[in-house]
């Protein structure tokens, strides 16, 4: 089944930003491979690169050299919304698939949908941090800011829930010398060899 929904600008399931600034459009088209469950839009992002209101949404956006932030917005009702013209060339399977969720949905499973567009705004986070770093930027989660202030600065719909914020730094040595030079953060703890393990969890 294919749906105008699918396409990563035209229904705005990615904004924009409102700079010129190819690294965030090479972000944003990193997305586009992307696929929306049952091909239903349920989250978007926002590049914020106003200054101002990084600042009000991440204190330490100079202190890591922030140059935008990226605000994952989920809508966990999503489904169970009308969407003209989504079934109109849809396969069996694809109507199948759909209505065994939506059953899941009615039988009990409450967090069906909220487990599907977390991971996939997981899975979206990943892939922008890992493009980001290939551009010499090193990604930062956000944490304890307003949702509620995010939202208001955003406008984000009353359907929406703000879900992950990454902040985008690079200062200006790097950009020469190809080196994070942002001040360092003593509650990051990176992944190393002894966190993965193969076939069965190991401590």
């Amino acid at each position: 089944m294919t749906s105008s929904r699918d396409a990563p600008f035209s229904e705005g399931w990615i904004h924009r930003p409102e700079t010129s600034n190819d690294d965030l459009k090479t972000l944003c088209l990193e997305l586009s491979s992307l696929t929306f469950d049952h091909h239903i839009a349920n989250w978007r992002m926002v590049f914020i690169t106003s200054n101002p209101v990084k600042s009000m949404i991440y204190p330490d956006y100079l202190s890591h050299s922030c140059e935008a932030l990226a605000v994952f917005c989920v809508d966990v009702d999503a489904w169970g919304r009308r969407h003209d013209g989504l079934w109109d060339d849809a396969e069996f399977e694809d109507r199948e698939v759909f209505l065994d969720d939506m059953f899941s949905i009615l039988r009990g499973d409450k967090h069906l949908q909220r487990d599907r567009v977390m991971l996939a705004v997981g899975m979206a986070g990943g892939m922008i941090a890992s493009k980001a770093k290939m551009l010499g930027y090193e990604s930062v989660m956000v944490r304890n800011y307003d949702r509620g202030q995010v939202s208001r600065a955003i406008e984000l719909p009353d359907s929406y829930q703000v879900a992950l914020v990454l902040s985008l730094g690079k200062s200006v040595d790097s950009r020469t010398q190809g080196v994070y030079r942002g001040a360092p953060r003593a509650s990051m703890r990176h992944v190393n060899l002894q966190s993965v393990s193969y076939n069965r969890f190991s401590q």
